[in-house]
């Protein structure tokens, strides 16, 4: 199985909807309403990266940054069928990398419950002192 990995700033219908089966399947979205937004997503990305196998988009992450130091890693997802084939560390580093060559070195993250280790051995590391904190919608 040959994966491939790229940059897009822009969305086919097509895969707007492989877009949105990867934020159903996190349960980051429920399906429900327009999916606008995520058209919207690469263009208004710092970086969007996708990984592809035979043409479909298996997997995905993104940056979104202030362009000059800092940014936030996000929505990092693989679909359940490509899980546990080093898709999701590929994503993670190559926007890590990405990002350090725009020099947007301080780059942070909120790891999803049970996933701390695999961001640490990708060189994350918790930030005990900080706690991170969301304004309105859900707790």
């Amino acid at each position: 199985m040959k994966v491939d990995y790229s940059f897009i700033t822009t969305v086919t219908p097509g895969e707007e909807k492989e877009l949105a089966k990867l934020y159903r399947e996190a349960e980051w979205w429920d399906g429900q309403g327009d999916s606008e937004w995520i058209r919207q997503l690469p263009q208004r990305s710092t970086l969007f990266l996708v990984a592809r196998c035979e043409g479909r988009i298996v997997g995905m992450g993104r940056v979104i940054a202030d362009g000059v130091s800092d940014g936030y890693l996000q929505d990092v997802f693989v679909t359940k069928a490509f899980r546990r084939q080093k898709i999701g560390s590929e994503l993670v580093r190559t926007l890590t990398a990405s990002a350090a060559a725009m020099g947007i070195d301080w780059l942070l993250l909120i790891a999803a419950p049970g996933k701390t280790q695999f961001y640490e051995a990708l060189g994350y590391h918790v930030m005990p002192q900080y706690v991170p904190m969301r304004f309105g919608g859900r707790p």
